[in-house]
């Protein structure tokens, strides 16, 4: 049986600190203290590629339930202000999509009628960096 899956993640990088936008828990945690933890950066030595540790990642059935989660992050976002923008970021966000596609290949084998199957991953990163807002006017250096 041939299937599709979509998965959200949003994270934000705010004070040398990688923050779970969409984990409720973490992000109530980390607004009562001057100096919230994060999660981990980690390299997995068999897909050879880093990951963040512990980061929430919401299964999607539709473009309203992504746009939901993208909502949800954005206003759990650390904001702090600098003479340039009163609502500046100061801050790295990264949305990722993560796309599966489940492809049957041939026939069923064996005796309970598993088809083999090949899984297609695809992974979109949505990157927004934190401007510099012409850095020397800001006075954003806290």
């Amino acid at each position: 049986a041939d299937g599709w899956s979509v998965k959200v993640s949003f994270l934000q990088i705010y004070k040398e600190r990688v923050l779970d936008l969409l984990n409720p828990a973490h992000m109530s945690s980390s607004r009562g203290s001057e100096d919230p933890g994060g999660l981990r950066v980690r390299w997995d030595a068999v897909r050879r590629c880093f990951f963040v540790e512990n980061l929430f990642e919401f299964e999607c059935s539709s473009v309203d339930e992504v746009l939901q989660h993208y909502s949800t992050g954005a206003k759990n976002k650390q904001m702090a202000s600098t003479n340039m923008n009163v609502a500046s970021s100061r801050s790295h966000t990264v949305l990722v999509l993560t796309v599966m596609r489940i492809a049957a290949m041939g026939d069923a084998d064996g005796a309970e009628g598993a088809a083999a199957s090949r899984q297609v991953v695809s992974r979109l990163s949505l990157v927004d960096l934190a401007g510099s807002e012409r850095a020397s006017a800001s006075s954003g250096c806290a």
